[in-house]
């Protein structure tokens, strides 16, 4: 209410009204980017956790789309981004090159076939491996999309946690078959209550130049440690923790290249657009500063209840 007040301006207005409006909202980004160890241009305020995954998956999708229209335009530096962009695929053709040489007729016909590759590459569907307990959001967008994409499901244990080791095979297969894509995984389950190993699953999809975006949503605030790290993309909403209904924020990590869906959009570096709810993002930034520094009590509280609960089975 007090934001509501004094700072009701427009934060994209020039006068002073606005100039403190803007202040705000940067020194709210800042506290968030703190607390997630992050850089403030990372990140964007949207309405929540739905928001967040579908316009962190659709700028996933422009951006591998983007990658393999580069590599199919260009001619005689089409090798070299090929290598630049695509390091793990390329590495492997030119190991699969020298391993095969001397079994095919000449090089020309093995430059042939990988050539051929490439352009098989260039030309599918993105390929995306996304966890089977995700939240409908994501399975919303997947639907949508699902004319561009080739999505396979994660392998998991019976308990529902990702099996790392299926998972590794899954990916590198995929990368050979049909390149680079899209890997989506919630980091904690809204009913099951599983917590996924997030950053092993990053560091597989790094390893096969791989976006990876996961829907924290049910961890932000409330899991024990340091934020993960390696995750190219990852969305929280403030109602989880306290905050007010409509409220949340995107991460999208700077080394990934994410460009603006449309031109000349002023607000949230260009990736969202409307004037912020600014009493909404105020509220949201208070309610995660106060869970961050109440997550070890509220682990505790949480393993003391298992322990009852299970006493009673």
């Amino acid at each position: 209410l007090q934001t509501a007040q004094q700072y009701f301006a427009n934060p994209s207005s020039i006068h002073t009204a606005g100039v403190q409006a803007a202040g705000l909202l940067a020194h709210c980004r800042q506290q968030l980017a703190q607390l997630c160890g992050c850089r403030k241009e990372e990140l964007v305020f949207t309405s929540g956790g739905s928001e967040g995954n579908h316009l962190a998956l659709t700028l996933s999708l422009q951006k591998l789309r983007g990658l393999r229209q580069s590599v199919t335009k260009q001619d005689g530096g089409a090798a070299a981004l090929w290598e630049k962009e695509f390091p793990t695929v390329a590495r492997k053709q030119k190991n699969d090159l020298e391993s095969q040489k001397h079994s095919h007729e000449s090089n020309a016909s093995l430059l042939t076939t990988v050539a051929e590759s490439r352009g098989r590459h260039n030309r599918a569907k993105i390929p995306v491996l996304v966890n089977p307990l995700e939240h409908g959001s994501i399975w919303q967008w997947l639907k949508g999309y699902e004319a561009d994409l080739i999505v396979k499901k994660i392998p998991l244990t019976a308990a529902g946690r990702v099996d790392i080791c299926e998972t590794a095979q899954l990916l590198a297969q995929t990368t050979v078959e049909n390149g680079n894509g899209l890997v989506i995984c919630q980091q904690v389950n809204s009913l099951t209550g599983m917590i996924q190993p997030v950053e092993k699953l990053a560091e597989l999809a790094m390893t096969q130049d791989w976006l990876f975006h996961s829907d924290c949503v049910q961890g932000f605030g409330k899991l024990v440690g340091e934020w993960p790290h390696g995750i190219t993309s990852w969305c929280a909403s403030g109602h989880k923790i306290g905050g007010p209904k409509g409220t949340g924020i995107l991460y999208l990590a700077a080394n990934a290249g994410f460009t603006p869906l449309l031109p000349d959009i002023h607000q949230e570096y260009g990736f969202r657009s409307g004037t912020e709810d600014l009493p909404g993002i105020a509220a949201f930034t208070q309610a995660a500063v106060d869970s961050f520094s109440q997550r070890q009590e509220l682990d505790k509280r949480f393993q003391d209840f298992r322990q009852s609960f299970m006493s009673c089975l």
